[in-house]
Parts: C-alpha cells; structure tokens; sequence
C-alpha cells in the first residue's frame, strides 16, 4: 500500500460524511486523478471484507459491507439493552405496559424517584413525551425501543401475567 492510499484510508476512517474527489484533493494536495485512482485500488483491496470503501452521496466513505447487516444488528441490540440497569429495564417495562403514563405514576408503581432512570431513557432515545394532560408529561416508548426489543409493534409484548406467575391477570390493574 502507497503513501496516498494510507492517507486516504486514514482520512476515510475518521469523516463522518462521504468526501468528494475534490475535497480529498484539496485536503491533501494530491490530484484529483491520483485521488480518484488510489480510491479504486483501495475499493477493491477492501472488497472481500467487513468494511468497504463505497462511492455514495456524491462522494466516497468507509462503510460495514452490506451482507453483515443482521449480525451488526445483533450486536449492536445486544449491547445496548445488556447495559441498561435492571431499574432502567423495570421502569422501562413499566412505561411499556402502561403507556402514555406520567412520571408520577411511574414511581407511584416502582415504589421509588424515577426521574434519573427516565433521563436515561430519554438519552437513550427508548421513552419519549407522547402527550401532555393537565400539566403531566405523559411518556411512552419510540420506534426505536420497538427496534431494540425486536418488535413490531406494542401488541407483540408478552403478556405480563407471564412475569408474574402467582398473580391472576384479572387481579392487575394495568389499565
């Protein structure tokens, strides 16, 4: 590997957006021609493998290659839910169930101040403000949580009764 196809490969490694041929050019004196040539060679050297250098969007970036794109998701879904603490999980699974739900009712149900697990949440992008009734932001989960837990919809989460074994279901007051 020659000099400007490492420069490239380290440029293309950092940029949040796909470059140009004239900004890669202006950015590091080489020409347009010699550009647009090593980014070629770099293409195919990077073809068989998990990361690949794609033209796109009128320029050119370092992506994951295209067939690996269940796994990354496995991946990425595993890792953020396994990092969430378990009363993250419990306030999440509350507001899941109960939805739209105030943060009132939230700690009334946890027993416990839920306003720092429900700024994680929010951060996290998993619990959003669906409406405000008399002055209460009421909360439920985004698409992004129905992506994350792998599903469709709200009407694929499992039945509560079955995390509640000893409890009848006409006994909870969900509603």
């Amino acid at each position: 590997m020659n000099e400007i196809e490492r420069v490239l490969e380290g440029i293309l490694f950092l940029a949040d957006n796909p470059l140009t041929v004239e900004e890669l050019s202006l950015g590091t004196g080489y020409s347009s021609g010699e550009i647009e040539s090593a980014l070629r060679l770099l293409q195919s050297h990077f073809e068989p493998r998990g990361v690949q250098l794609k033209e796109i969007a009128g320029g050119w970036r370092l992506q994951t290659a295209d067939d690996l794109f269940e796994a990354l998701e496995r991946f990425v879904n595993a890792g953020n839910i396994a990092k969430l603490t378990p009363a993250a999980l419990e306030t999440l699974a509350v507001i899941a169930y109960k939805q739209p739900v105030s943060r009132g009712q939230i700690s009334a149900i946890r027993g416990v101040n839920v306003e720092s697990v429900i700024r994680t949440l929010e951060v996290r992008e998993l619990i959003e403000v669906k409406e405000i009734q008399d002055g209460n932001h009421l909360l439920g989960t985004t698409d992004l949580f129905l992506e994350r837990f792998g599903l469709k919809s709200l009407d694929e989460l499992p039945p509560i009764v079955e995390f509640l074994p000893d409890i009848q279901s006409d006994s909870l007051n969900l509603d």
